[in-house]
């Protein structure tokens, strides 16, 4: 089973429980999140609006003075997508590793699809 949802559910800890359960999650990664790179793992001949395709780390053990982050020594992978219509790339992240980045793209962009037609 795949969740896939909006950056308003950055919860590095639902993420780990998500995990641990043998589910995989898609989302978008805030701007702000304190990541470490691991290794790239951008495949060759990946379409050209995969920039980015990666192993990180979240760098922050504690999600503030008193609440462990339990993703904090396991490695996600972050994938970063140009996009024409906009300034700055779209940046995802998962724990699906099995993939290629164009289908974790594609999984974003449906879960896109199902909120403008449920808005509209």
């Amino acid at each position: 089973m795949t969740y896939v949802f909006d950056k308003g559910y950055c919860d590095y800890n639902w993420w780990h429980q998500i995990d641990q359960v043998g589910a995989f999650f898609v989302t978008r990664l805030k701007k702000n999140a304190n990541v470490e790179h691991v290794e790239n793992i951008r495949k060759e001949g990946a379409a050209d609006f995969i920039e980015t395709d990666e192993a990180v780390l979240f760098g922050k053990k504690y999600l503030n003075t008193r609440r462990l982050n339990h993703y904090h020594d396991q490695a996600v992978r972050r994938v970063q997508i140009r996009r024409d219509d906009h300034d700055t790339p779209l940046i995802l992240v998962t724990n699906d590793f099995s993939r290629s980045a164009e289908e974790i793209a594609d999984l974003y962009k449906q879960r896109w699809q199902i909120e403008l037609f449920s808005s509209g």
